[in-house]
């Protein structure tokens, strides 16, 4: 089930941290974090059990800041994502993101998906091409410097998918 972030889900994600490189996805847990999990374009996602698997989030919140400035001139809808540290590896990601882009979908219309994920996540990036998703252009974060890919997927690729 995927909905709204409620703020003890917001608490909860708030203290995911990840291992190792993956560390960059990790959350600071403050108010401002909170604030920002709660600001209407993010979602949880659940578990069958109704356990937390993850969160999706969208448009702006979705973007990084980059030096290039016209990094998301395309029209498309920017989606972000983050799977509970304990799910990940664990072979759920691609039914994950099915969910994902099945919600987005429906809530939003959307004809075009994008992504924008740090150059080095190679597990994820494989998954987002299995899905159809293609490299559009390298980008450098403002702050950290880092590399990061934004990725696109078109509605058609989508639909074959499905």
């Amino acid at each position: 089930m995927i909905d709204k972030m409620t703020k003890e889900e917001a608490i909860l994600i708030s203290r995911w941290t990840y291992e190792g490189i993956y560390s960059l996805y990790s959350f600071i847990q403050d108010e401002e974090t909170i604030q920002e999990l709660m600001n209407g374009d993010y979602y949880s996602c659940r578990n069958e059990d109704s356990s937390l698997l993850g969160y999706f989030c969208f448009q702006s919140s979705a973007r990084i800041p980059t030096l290039e400035e016209d990094a998301y001139a395309l029209e498309a809808l920017d989606m972000g994502l983050g799977m509970q540290p304990s799910e990940c590896d664990q072979g759920k990601g691609r039914d994950f993101m099915m969910r994902g882009l099945k919600f987005a979908g429906i809530l939003f219309g959307a004809r075009r998906f994008r992504l924008t994920v740090v150059c080095f996540n190679e597990r994820a990036i494989h998954l987002y091409k299995q899905l159809g998703f293609k490299i559009q252009k390298e980008v450098t974060h403002a702050k950290s410097q880092q590399k990061f890919y934004i990725m696109l997927k078109d509605e058609e690729e989508l639909s074959s998918i499905i």
